[in-house]
């Protein structure tokens, strides 16, 4: 997925070193500005495999993720970031710093890891799609490598999205491929921007989220995912397989407004679409 070097160990923390290519898939197709942004999906991918490359053997899954400063990758640019995991037997702490054009460490995200524990939950409602992915994407600024929803609905106050087949190849139009995990979390995070969409007409940016739980599920099989509201500005989120598993749950996703305007009246079409059924 990415390229890691080690660069250090001190104590108990391991630095690893990659470089962000503004060309690549994960990069090219997230332009919320028109510039290239290292997404939330992907930070969380970061952070993952570098806690594994510290802790070979062991499965973690994240907690405390803090989403601090946007990295921007200009076209035809590079930009390094540091890893760095701090480990101890029971709990990892990672956290990704990039550098601005004057050499100032700025933090990009950061994460606690702790052993994985499968959660086992079944079943979801029938599902009827009421709005399809060229509207959803008519509106959100994911390209192809990004456009995971094939087909939405808002139903009693929650959003349903249905997870797009072609996901699989997409994602992997980059020299490795990225997991399943980060389309999973990609598809959830969308889900709950969709239920924003819809019932507040807004769009806004992760900022936090409380944990993401392993189900036992397939992954392979991901098909539904379910966002509900917990807070004014957070949600919960599931995804299941196809044999009404839990596959992976995003719990305390908060949002925080955009930094830059976005199209109130398409905004407000793609919520009324919604709210028409």
């Amino acid at each position: 997925m990415f390229d890691l070097r080690f660069v250090a160990t001190s104590g108990a923390t391991t630095t690893f070193e990659t470089v962000l290519d503004a060309s690549v898939p994960y990069l090219d197709d997230h332009r919320p500005g028109n510039d290239p942004l290292f997404g939330t999906t992907m930070g969380i991918a970061l952070m993952t495999q570098a806690c594994s490359a510290v802790t070979p053997g062991k499965l973690w899954m994240p907690f405390d993720i803090e989403l601090t400063a946007p990295v921007i990758v200009p076209a035809e640019t590079e930009v390094v970031a540091n890893v760095h995991v701090v480990s101890s037997p029971n709990e990892c702490l990672v956290t990704v710093e990039t550098f601005s054009d004057d050499g100032h460490v700025r933090g990009h995200c950061s994460a606690s890891f702790r052993a994985s524990v499968a959660v086992d939950t079944r079943g979801h409602s029938d599902y009827r799609p009421t709005v399809a992915s060229p509207a959803v994407y008519g509106l959100f600024f994911h390209g192809p490598a990004f456009q995971v929803v094939h087909s939405a609905a808002l139903n009693d106050g929650d959003m349903w999205c249905e997870i797009a087949p072609t996901v699989a190849s997409l994602w992997e139009r980059g020299a490795r491929g990225e997991p399943v995990a980060a389309q999973q979390i990609e598809l959830c995070l969308q889900t709950a921007g969709l239920l924003e969409v819809a019932t507040s007409e807004r769009m806004m940016i992760p900022k936090r989220i409380s944990c993401i739980d392993r189900g036992t599920g397939n992954p392979s099989a991901s098909r539904i995912a379910r966002a509900r509201r917990s807070g004014q500005d957070s949600f919960d989120i599931e995804l299941w397989d196809d044999a009404q598993q839990l596959v992976c749950r995003v719990v305390g996703y908060e949002t925080q407004p955009l930094p830059f305007s976005s199209d109130a009246v398409a905004l407000r079409e793609l919520a009324a679409v919604f709210n028409a059924v």
